[in-house]
């Protein structure tokens, strides 16, 4: 398994660019694509650039409704899926 930092699940938002020192520091083995990624082919190729110094991978890209599961969501299952 890979240790992932993914901030948006933390309610963190600042570019994957930013968390990459902080992440290999932390001991995390890859961090997760922010959007912003998208929207600045410069600061993706930066944020690439600074991932393979510091031997990270990319992790996963977390879409918004994933997040209402990780900060609470009652519940995020069906009835009958809930045990």
């Amino acid at each position: 398994m890979i240790r992932t930092l993914t901030a948006s699940m933390l309610g963190i938002s600042c570019s994957a660019a930013d968390l990459i020192p902080t992440a290999a520091e932390a001991e995390f083995q890859a961090v997760s694509l922010s959007p912003d990624l998208f929207a600045d082919p410069a600061l993706a190729d930066r944020a690439d650039t600074l991932r393979k110094e510091y031997g990270l991978t990319w992790g996963l890209l977390p879409m918004p409704a994933d997040r209402c599961f990780a900060v609470g969501y009652r519940h995020p299952l069906p009835p009958l899926l809930r045990t």
